[in-house]
């Protein structure tokens, strides 16, 4: 069995998908022309909750991202790391 024999990974997983419109969303989100705060519902979901998406939430997530839910158990948790947008939050706080 050799490298051609193995099958193509062009199907990611729940969470590969999941992961990949989060980015997606985080990208038009942060685009200078969304304003809007009802646009910028993952961001403010990141803030109330210290930049973490819980695997409780992911079904609510994955419904507003219009992905397939599946089982809760297929979700895991997800830190988003966004050191200029956590930094110029920090700064607004300290102020």
């Amino acid at each position: 069995m050799g490298c051609n024999d193995l099958p193509d990974d062009k199907g990611g997983g729940v969470q590969q998908d999941y992961l990949e419109k989060l980015v997606e969303q985080l990208r038009l989100e942060l685009n200078c022309s969304t304003k809007n705060r009802e646009q910028q519902w993952l961001l403010c979901h990141l803030r109330a909750n210290d930049w973490w998406i819980r695997q409780v939430d992911a079904r609510r997530i994955a419904k507003k991202l219009r992905l397939t839910q599946f089982p809760k158990a297929l979700y895991r948790d997800v830190y988003v790391w966004l050191p200029d947008v956590i930094g110029r939050v920090a700064l607004r706080l300290a102020r």
